[in-house]
């Protein structure tokens, strides 16, 4: 049995009442942009986090349900690599890659001999394109190119997030800094993460299979 508490994600901002008065569209802009703020630091959690009053991250080093695939040639990405990672995946419906920016420039330039991989440029919904038939997404949490987890290939399927009832809960006062002409805005939001499995998957035959592979 696993038990999972609830951590908390929070954003917290003070604005004086001159500010709020005189741009009429700023508690608005505080408003759309926090609950982004929380979903951002959120998602750096799912990769990264370390489990310790936050998400454990599928990537984490204390997470054992992981795959790291060694690359061919240090400082790049090749098409061995891809499928390499494709390989050792446990694919189902929502997978997709993840990758640092920097990738990006190597994705239409790999080839298997002189054949291409299926690569396809898509630019929707975040998408950047699909890569073996898979949505494929940037992310800044993604480690450089050429260093460990720059390439990920992930199956959320083998992810749970629990999260309170409502999302994200807005609060604000002018008590708070009151003698400062200062009205506090806060947003919280309790949520958490860990794998469904603690450990990666055994064939009766052949390697190793997991949801969550990166390149090493």
């Amino acid at each position: 049995t696993t038990v999972l508490p609830l951590a908390k994600l929070y954003a917290y901002s003070e604005v004086t009442e001159e500010d709020l008065s005189d741009v009429a569209w700023l508690e608005g802009h505080l408003q759309m942009q926090a609950p982004k703020v929380i979903r951002a630091k959120f998602a750096g959690e799912l990769l990264n986090g370390t489990g310790v009053g936050e998400a454990q991250g599928m990537f984490n080093a204390n997470n054992s349900n992981k795959i790291a695939v060694t690359r061919n040639a240090a400082t790049n990405v090749k098409a061995e690599d891809i499928a390499a990672m494709y390989a050792r995946a446990i694919i189902g419906p929502g997978a997709f890659w993840l990758i640092n920016r920097d990738v990006m420039a190597k994705l239409p330039l790999m080839t298997v001999g002189d054949v291409p991989i299926t690569w396809e440029s898509y630019f929707r919904d975040g998408m950047i394109g699909f890569l073996n038939g898979l949505p494929v997404y940037q992310s800044e949490d993604c480690e450089a190119l050429g260093t460990q987890g720059d390439v990920r290939l992930i199956n959320p399927a083998g992810y749970r997030v629990l999260e309170k009832v409502g999302g994200e809960q807005f609060a604000s006062s002018i008590h708070v800094k009151f003698d400062y002409d200062l009205t506090a805005f806060r947003w919280t939001h309790r949520i958490n993460g860990i794998s469904w499995s603690n450990a990666v998957y055994t064939p009766r035959k052949g390697a190793t299979l997991s949801p969550f592979v990166e390149l090493n």
